[in-house]
């Protein structure tokens, strides 16, 4: 995944909802900008959820979909 594509989303204004699409089939549904953040050196994303914080490895996130903020 294109860390400076991350970085767009994030300060998209306004911003688009997406699923963050993982190499062993996870996807998290990302619905405001502070619902995920990323390592100031780039190599981990943080995502969170409604009790946790998950940190994923970048190079385990293997796209984005976008589809979902056409469908709302």
């Amino acid at each position: 995944m294109d860390l400076n594509r991350l970085k767009q989303l994030k300060l998209a204004d306004p911003f688009r909802p997406f699923y963050l699409l993982l190499n062993d089939g996870r996807r998290f549904f990302i619905r405001q900008s502070y619902e995920f953040a990323v390592a100031p050196d780039g190599s981990r994303v943080a995502v969170s959820g409604s009790e946790s914080v998950v940190l994923l490895r970048l190079e385990n996130v293997r796209d984005v979909d976008m589809s979902v903020a056409a469908a709302k």
